[in-house]
C-alpha cells in the first residue's frame, strides 16, 4: 500500500508506505513515512523527516487484542541560539503495547504502557494508562486513568477523554498524573448529553495542585 498527501496552504508533503500481512487471525504491519514541511511564512524553517515502524495485533481469545507497536522516527528540529537558529535531528524510538478486553457487552477494558526514548540519552520516558468504558443502556460511564515518568524531555502523548467530535491529545511533559470521567445520557432515540470532568497533577508524588477541567455537550432534538 502506497499513499501520498501534501497541504500546499501549510506547505506539507508525506510519502506512506505500508506492507499489511495476516497470519491467521493475527495482522503484521511494517510501514515507512517520509515527511517535509517547506519553507513558509517568516519565521518558519524547513523541517523533514522519516518515521519507521512494525505492529502486530493479536486476538489470543474471544473478546481479547493485544497490539504491539514499535517505531523509530527522526526529523529535524528547530534551535534557537545567540547566534540564530539552525536544525538538529534527534532520533526517537517509541515502544507502545495496547490491551483491551471485552469484558461483557456492557464493559470494556483497556491498558496501555508506553516506552520512549532517545539515542543520546538511555534514560527513557515511561507511561500507563487505563481505560474502562461501562453501557447501561442509556448511560454511558468512561473512566481514564494514566501517569507518566518524564525523562531528558521526551514527552508523552496520549488520546485523551473526549466529547462526541472532539479530538483530543494528553501531553505529559513532566511526571504526574491524570485522572479523568465522562457520563452520557440518552434520553431519546436522537438526542444525548455528554460530560466530561478531569484533574491533572504535574508531580509524581502528588505535590501539586491539581489542574480541573470539565466540558458539557447537549444535542437534543424534538
Amino acid at each position: 500500500m502506497f499513499r501520498n498527501w501534501s497541504n500546499t496552504a501549510q506547505g506539507e508533503f508525506s510519502f506512506f508506505q505500508e506492507l499489511r500481512i495476516r497470519i491467521g487471525s493475527s495482522y503484521l504491519n511494517i510501514y515507512s513515512d517520509i515527511f517535509e514541511r517547506l519553507l513558509g511564512d517568516e519565521g518558519e524553517f524547513e523541517k523533514t523527516g522519516n518515521k519507521t515502524g512494525i505492529s502486530l495485533i493479536i486476538n489470543p481469545r474471544h473478546r481479547w487484542q493485544v497490539r504491539t507497536q514499535l517505531k523509530y522516527q527522526e526529523s529535524s528540529s528547530d534551535t534557537y541560539g545567540f547566534e540564530g537558529s539552525h536544525l538538529s535531528s534527534v532520533p526517537v524510538s517509541t515502544f507502545k503495547t495496547t490491551i483491551k478486553w471485552s469484558r461483557n457487552s456492557s464493559h470494556n477494558v483497556q491498558f496501555q504502557i508506553l516506552k520512549k526514548s532517545t539515542q543520546e540519552n538511555l534514560s527513557s520516558s515511561w507511561g500507563l494508562q487505563v481505560r474502562n468504558q461501562y453501557d447501561f443502556g442509556v448511560w454511558v460511564i468512561k473512566t481514564f486513568w494514566m501517569s507518566s515518568v518524564i525523562n531528558e524531555n521526551k514527552k508523552l502523548y496520549y488520546w485523551d477523554l473526549t466529547l462526541p467530535g472532539e479530538m483530543r491529545t494528553k501531553v505529559f511533559s513532566d511526571s504526574g498524573h491524570y485522572l479523568g470521567m465522562g457520563i452520557g445520557y440518552k434520553p431519546s432515540t436522537l438526542s444525548m448529553i455528554n460530560f466530561r470532568v478531569s484533574s491533572s497533577w504535574n508531580a509524581w508524588n502528588f505535590n501539586a495542585l491539581p489542574i480541573v477541567r470539565a466540558a458539557m455537550q447537549v444535542n437534543l432534538s424534538i
